[in-house]
């Protein structure tokens, strides 16, 4: 039978043994046999298996580069990311990512972010947003207005963060009853969407000035 040894005599033998190598605990043990499988791993890997994943993270890095966005002003404040979805899958066959940047209280619209995985579908939604023939608009007449087109992951990053603001649920988005259309020209309608656009660009050019004199004044300081 195994002499019992009390918790003073356990101290007390540690403090005797002053170079004896404590024992890891169980996330560190965990921690060291992970970094030992990794290794296994990597040995024992092919050169055929080897050679397909770096081909698979080359094709992810291709993709990345690839990445396009369409920055959109003027956008309601109650519209859904997927009311977009369907309506540009509606009148171009594509289902872009959408998101809905949260805005402050007092402003009277957000932006959106249109992203696309290729340069070609990039193109061809810009045709369709950017158009002589027709506006984007709201259910209550807000014009859509282009702000920025971003090709590549490294123009997408600068103007919009590493990281874009969550998208709201399905469920959240059919609690709305805003939706967009297409107003052709000629129209009355055109018309008015036409003056406040006009009107929402004169705003945002306004604004540019007094972030320039800002930046200006700090730089002062």
């Amino acid at each position: 039978m195994a002499k019992e040894v009390s918790g003073h005599e356990v101290v007390v033998r540690c403090n005797e043994r002053p170079n004896t190598v404590p024992r890891l605990g169980y996330f560190a043990r965990n921690k060291r046999e992970n970094r030992r499988a990794k290794r296994s791993v990597v040995r024992s890997e092919s050169s055929e298996a080897r050679s397909q994943r770096q081909q698979m993270e080359e094709s992810n890095l291709k993709g990345l580069k690839n990445q396009c966005a369409i920055l959109i002003g003027n956008v309601d404040k109650d519209l859904g990311p997927l009311t977009v979805v369907n309506f540009l899958h509606k009148h171009t066959k594509m289902s872009p990512r959408v998101f809905i940047f949260p805005s402050f209280s007092w402003e009277l619209y957000t932006k959106a972010a249109i992203v696309l995985d290729s340069k070609k579908d990039f193109r061809k939604l810009c045709e369709f947003l950017d158009n002589d023939n027709h506006i984007i608009t709201s259910s209550i007449g807000r014009p859509w207005v282009i702000m920025e087109k971003l090709a590549g992951q490294k123009e997408i990053k600068a103007s919009l963060g590493t990281l874009l603001p969550v998208s709201k649920s399905k469920n959240q988005n059919c609690l709305t009853n805003n939706h967009l259309k297409v107003v052709p020209s000629g129209s009355q309608e055109f018309k008015i969407a036409a003056d406040l656009r006009e009107l929402f660009l004169e705003f945002i050019n306004h604004q540019k000035q007094l972030y320039r004199k800002l930046a200006l004044e700090e730089g002062k300081v």
